[in-house]
């Protein structure tokens, strides 16, 4: 991973993880939420909440495939940004976190979230 993008981001996976390629190769897909902000100039907080998607390849993708939607995570990536033209001839781009090396994830389970899923 290039020393100049490195992205850390701790959060809540959003969305059931997709999954594609092959057992070999797979290529694990989810959305990251985090959640931020600041306070306006008459002192009230702002929330400020961002989607991020996230690409797991390689040994990473493997190890992705644990990920429980709900659950928090600090993932460490590179941010991986492209540009196309969608079908109606507008210009979009796209960022995203991408992460190939599987020591990069780590799971924070709540166990208040947890026990209410179980239940």
């Amino acid at each position: 991973m290039n020393a100049n993008n490195i992205a850390i981001i701790t959060g809540r996976i959003a969305t059931d993880i997709t999954v594609r390629g092959s057992d070999e190769k797979p290529v694990v897909s989810t959305l990251i939420i985090t959640q931020d902000g600041y306070y306006d100039q008459s002192g009230q907080w702002i929330e400020k909440t961002s989607a991020i998607p996230v690409t797991f390849f390689g040994p990473a993708a493997k190890r992705a495939k644990a990920i429980v939607k709900g659950d928090e995570w600090t993932l460490t990536g590179k941010m991986q940004s492209d540009q196309y033209t969608n079908k109606d001839g507008v210009d979009v781009r796209t960022m995203e976190l991408q992460l190939q090396d599987p020591s990069m994830l780590q799971i924070r389970r709540n166990k208040k979230h947890t026990a209410k899923k179980a239940a």
